[in-house]
């Protein structure tokens, strides 16, 4: 097979991967787009699309597109995967969920040279509610060039402060507003448990009160984090704990 029939082929088949398909270099310059990722960034084709930058894509999801960029980041410098909750207006401002994963991709020489993203829309009425709920939780702390739309890594690593997957748990419902004895119900741990768990945290953050902590917390990003065993192991959890 000659090498035009051949990546015409590889392309062909990329292009029949459910949902969208993008793949960056370590600029956030796309190399390659499917046809359903051309379509929801606005493009009017892939020739339009390849070498744009993710911060010049056609649509208004462009206001995540440097959350998108520390995503990239994280998975090119720790040679990692990282799982995303996307919630945006895309092309003809059609807000989509997706959940993406982000992965480094390499050339023969096994050297890495892109971050491939792969994003699954979520329709399921349920999932979609979750979703919506988790961004208006956070609203508050929301400039208004982005209040109605959100990038959220999903993980149970995050490096910044070293903390334990049922910290992550904790903090996440702290940055929303929630008060131990809620957290303690949602999470179904005692009170003095997820009491512990705040004081731990306050030290690893180094902060005496709530008011500093959450302020610390969300200039650390981790407003921007969904810890993954929430939302995939206690999703009636989350929908209960935002109401």
């Amino acid at each position: 097979m000659h090498h035009k029939e051949s990546a015409d082929f590889e392309n062909n088949i990329l292009n029949q991967v459910p949902g969208l398909l993008a793949c960056v270099d370590k600029k956030g310059s796309f190399v390659y787009l499917n046809d359903s990722a051309v379509a929801a960034f606005g493009f009017l084709n892939k020739d339009e699309a390849i070498g744009t930058r993710m911060e010049n894509i056609r649509c208004k999801a462009v206001e995540n597109a440097d959350h998108w960029g520390k995503q990239n980041q994280e998975v090119t410098e720790n040679n990692t995967s990282v799982k995303v909750l996307d919630i945006a207006p895309y092309a003809n401002n059609k807000i989509l969920t997706l959940i993406t994963n982000k992965s480094p991709t390499y050339n023969p020489q096994n050297n890495q040279i892109y971050v491939i993203a792969h994003c699954t829309e979520i329709s399921h009425a349920l999932l979609i509610n979750i979703s919506m709920a988790i961004a208006n939780s956070d609203k508050k702390y929301r400039t208004n060039r982005n209040i109605n739309q959100r990038s959220y890594q999903i993980s149970n690593r995050f490096d910044k402060k070293k903390l334990s997957v049922r910290e992550l748990e904790c903090l996440f419902y702290l940055i929303r507003g929630k008060i131990v004895p809620d957290i303690a119900i949602i999470l179904g741990l005692s009170k003095r448990t997820v009491e512990s768990y705040v004081v731990s945290i306050k030290n690893k953050f180094h902060c005496n009160s709530k008011s500093e902590l959450i302020e610390a917390a969300i200039e650390n990003n981790f407003i921007n984090f969904i810890p993954h065993s929430l939302l995939y192991k206690n999703m009636i959890n989350i929908s209960i704990g935002l109401e």
